[in-house]
């Protein structure tokens, strides 16, 4: 009721059924936490989606190739070169190949970063950074992992 004694339905049925909508902060700001909460969701499930993908892609390739390269690396052997030698030539190329990716990745990421941070900004998010970098460290060691199953898989394949 208002100072009149008349209820908001009333005040409106003057108004010719006209309604006056109005938010609040707290309102404004709630609406914004889950807009920025569904978008962190499918933020991070494209981005799970796509390093489990790419991560076994490039898995997979490599333990081609290192399965290709077996005769090589026997060859090698042969030749004289030591253990240590095949293992740290195997790191370098397999390094090589996740690298890459990773830091065309990281690189993507940035530009993507800055666009949704200036999004949440103007929908009233702030203190985004933290969840964004636990996030990066996640993924990072996710990728990493893959890194490391390869090249261990990859260095049993070569010397079998």
């Amino acid at each position: 009721m208002n100072s009149k004694g008349n209820t908001l339905d009333q005040i409106n049925e003057q108004h010719d059924g006209s309604f006056i909508y109005m938010n609040s902060k707290i309102g404004i700001r709630s609406i914004s936490f889950g807009i920025g909460a569904t978008a962190t969701f499918l933020g991070l499930y494209l981005g799970f989606v796509f390093l489990i993908s790419g991560a076994a892609i490039l898995a997979l390739k490599a333990l081609s190739d290192s399965l290709d390269s077996r005769g090589r690396y026997h060859m090698l052997r042969q030749l004289g070169a030591e253990e240590k030698a095949i293992s740290g030539s195997l790191f370098k190329q397999e390094g090589l190949l996740f690298i890459f990716p990773l830091l065309l990745a990281l690189v993507h990421s940035v530009f993507g970063i800055r666009f949704t941070e200036s999004i949440l900004n103007q929908l009233g998010i702030r203190h985004t950074a933290d969840s964004m970098i636990l996030t990066a460290v996640i993924l990072i060691v996710i990728y990493f992992g893959y890194f490391l199953v390869t090249f261990i898989s990859s260095k049993r394949s070569i010397r079998d």
